[in-house]
């Protein structure tokens, strides 16, 4: 059940998206056209935003172009094999440096701390080829565009990924609207309908109230996957179920990763385990 539930709230998530970008998007409940520029044509209304101070860092070539023209298919799948191509030799060129610097960082270093710094630059080091591992295979499986919108290693589907896997038809996005409307009016009512505890320090009460409010939205979030699933063709939902497969696949394996990792953490101090520093999303790499 649970997992029906997140992959139903995924999609929801998703077609929330894809009404919003339909024949134009919406503006305050209205349609608003947007002229497109034909596939191969420049994207004139994105190459002003290109000139972002965070190029002074870094600048990424096929992303840039990809930013330059609404790319056909073709040009598409290319520009992902080049981006594979591409990972490959910056790992090569990455493990080179880091290999190069570690010898560098271990001179400065205490005669106690070099075979700490040694033991746990290996665990990062498995860890690291373990992630990579989990990437090419979720690349493999679903593609460059899947695996970057997935994103760190939790193994959940965001808007981008399964509006790129489906491919509504305008019919059917349609039909989505009204399966939207028809769970918000649900929640709507059932928010109406479930009493709110005059006294929020009274436990008991404000966890009957999540409760309730928790099977709600699973009933009104099973009902829309069930709407959905079926306004899909046999052939979407067989692209559906093998990229959320995927997916998943890659972040049990980043989380068991993670957890050889933190063990050996675990064993470097004596059995108590270092705190993990929670970091914001989008953080450099």
């Amino acid at each position: 059940m649970r997992t029906s539930v997140a992959i139903g709230r995924r999609v929801l998530v998703a077609l929330v998206g894809l009404t919003l970008v339909a024949a134009g998007g919406r503006e305050e409940g209205r349609e608003v056209k947007r002229d497109e520029p034909a596939p191969g044509k420049v994207a004139v209304q994105r190459v002003p935003g290109m000139a972002r101070p965070e190029i002074a860092e870094e600048i990424d070539v096929i992303k840039a172009c990809g930013e330059m023209f609404d790319l056909t298919p073709d040009q598409k799948a290319a520009f992902d094999q080049i981006a594979q191509e591409r990972t490959g030799e910056r790992r090569k060129l990455l493990d080179d440096l880091n290999d190069k610097y570690a010898e560098k960082v271990k001179e400065k270093l205490t005669a106690e701390q070099k075979p700490i710094f040694e033991k746990l630059w290996a665990a990062l080091s498995t860890f690291r080829a373990s992630v990579r591992t989990a990437a090419d295979e979720l690349r493999a499986a679903a593609g460059e565009d899947v695996l970057r919108s997935v994103g760190g290693g939790r193994g959940e589907a965001n808007p981008e990924l399964l509006m790129r896997s489906v491919g509504l038809t305008a019919e059917q996005q349609g039909k989505v609207r009204e399966a939207m409307d028809a769970r918000e009016k649900a929640m709507g009512e059932a928010r109406k309908s479930i009493p709110q505890p005059a006294d929020r320090n009274d436990r008991a009460a404000m966890e009957k109230c999540r409760q309730d409010m928790k099977a709600a939205d699973d009933k009104a979030t099973a009902d829309l996957k069930e709407a959905v699933n079926n306004l899909l063709t046999p052939e979407q939902r067989q692209q559906l179920e093998k990229v959320q497969t995927a997916v998943k696949a890659y972040g049990e394996k980043v989380k068991q990763a993670q957890d050889t990792y933190m063990q050996t953490l675990r064993q470097q101090f004596g059995g108590s385990e270092p705190r993990r520093e929670e970091r914001p999303a989008g953080g450099t790499r």
